[in-house]
């Protein structure tokens, strides 16, 4: 299986709550603070230099799939987009 997700590269650090491995590649997201977000382009990513294990969504994403009550599927806010 491929993921052909775009990934991000910019992400608040100092806010967030990432592990890395000693390679300095990311492996957990708890908290993802995202500063300037081009918010229309992109509903579904992964975040550059990481495992690419978990896919972020938008809010507006989140909320589409969650009218449709597909069975299966949950949605777990970790974070938040503050354009400035």
């Amino acid at each position: 299986m491929v993921n052909c997700l775009n990934s991000i590269r910019e992400y608040n650090e100092s806010r967030s709550i990432v592990h890395k491995g000693p390679a300095g590649s990311i492996f957990l997201v708890q908290r993802l603070i995202i500063d300037e977000f081009p918010v229309d382009s992109e509903e579904l990513f992964t975040i550059e230099n990481s495992n690419r294990s978990t896919i972020f969504v938008t809010e507006s994403f989140a909320n589409r799939v969650k009218h449709l009550n597909l069975k299966g599927l949950q949605f777990k806010q970790i974070g938040e987009v503050s354009n400035k």
